[in-house]
């Protein structure tokens, strides 16, 4: 835990409302345990000689508050901000920064929309009673942690244990964001390099939204090649703009579901491992091989 709760708000880095709680002020409070905020408060009102520098939310009708009339906002979607969104606005960036490292202002920028329309923006719309208050979904989870009637727990303490459930899943989403958009750089500078109708990758990347946003998959690509978590290589279809289930050229039906032996036997490609049936993936003991199988199939019909 990066944060803790305090009795003293004159003394505390951020104050929010004591009670129960809801997924809004508890992903705020995982938010903002990235951005220097060591001590916070729950309280039931607001003290009047806070520091200018406390950062106040859910609470006290501020700038990260939405319990006023009329709210305190609302995105161009329309879905209204919650304490969560509000402060994702102003805290995100460091956020995202504190877990991924980055320095790329580009990068940052694409992590931070992904995470707030995957993660944020949910949170936002359930607390302002936009979505279906039965729906057992993040927000509902997160609110489970309050005590029940009969169990005796401190609330303090449920608070917690809350904070660090939410902070799991903001961790996980923007590492798995941050991640994904390393990839897609990496995948387009193999892209801008290759020449031909098959990219091959020096490991495994997440490369289908890359070729998606770069327009190849519409274009020239057909074939993937790269290293396999369990050895060797392998070479998966290119999916169609129509359909993504369906290859823009499948592998040979003959390939599909053959023995080891009898692929190889068939392809003529000494270390072919394997063909799925679905005739979209295929393996080869060596990247040469992998590309070999991409080059047969393409002279397939």
């Amino acid at each position: 835990m990066r944060f803790l709760l305090t009795q003293t708000p004159e003394a505390s880095d951020a104050v929010t409302h004591s009670g129960l709680f809801h997924s809004d002020e508890v992903m705020a409070t995982a938010i903002l345990s990235h951005c220097g905020i060591r001590t916070v408060s729950r309280v039931s009102s607001v003290p009047q000689d806070l520091s200018a520098n406390t950062v106040v939310y859910d609470i006290g009708g501020g700038r990260y508050d939405h319990h006023m009339v009329g709210g305190n906002g609302a995105r161009e979607n329309g879905i209204p901000y919650s304490s969560c969104g509000l402060l994702w606005r102003d805290y995100g960036y460091r956020t995202c920064q504190d877990i991924t490292g980055m320095e790329s202002a580009d990068d940052l920028e694409a992590v931070w929309n992904a995470v707030d329309s995957s993660l944020i923006q949910p949170i936002d719309a359930w607390d302002n009673g936009i979505s279906e208050a039965n729906e057992v979904g993040l927000s509902k989870l997160i609110s489970d942690f309050n005590p029940t009637w009969d169990s005796g727990e401190d609330i303090d303490t449920a608070f917690l244990r809350a904070v660090a459930f939410a902070d799991t899943v903001l961790t996980n989403r923007i590492r798995a964001v941050g991640s994904a958009v390393k990839a897609n750089g990496l995948v387009l500078q193999c892209l801008h390099k290759t020449e031909g109708p098959i990219l091959v990758l020096p490991r495994f990347l997440p490369w289908q939204k890359a070729l998606r946003s770069s327009g190849a998959d519409g274009g020239e690509i057909l074939f993937v090649v790269f290293p396999a978590f369990r050895g060797g290589y392998q070479c998966q279809c290119v999916p169609s703009e129509e359909n993504p289930r369906t290859p823009k050229h499948p592998l040979p039906v003959s390939w599909r579901g053959q023995s080891q032996e009898t692929l190889r036997m068939i392809s003529g490609v000494p270390t072919a491992i394997f063909c799925h049936p679905g005739g979209f993936l295929c393996g080869a003991e060596s990247r040469e091989d992998a590309i070999r199988m991409a080059e047969i199939a393409m002279k397939e019909e």
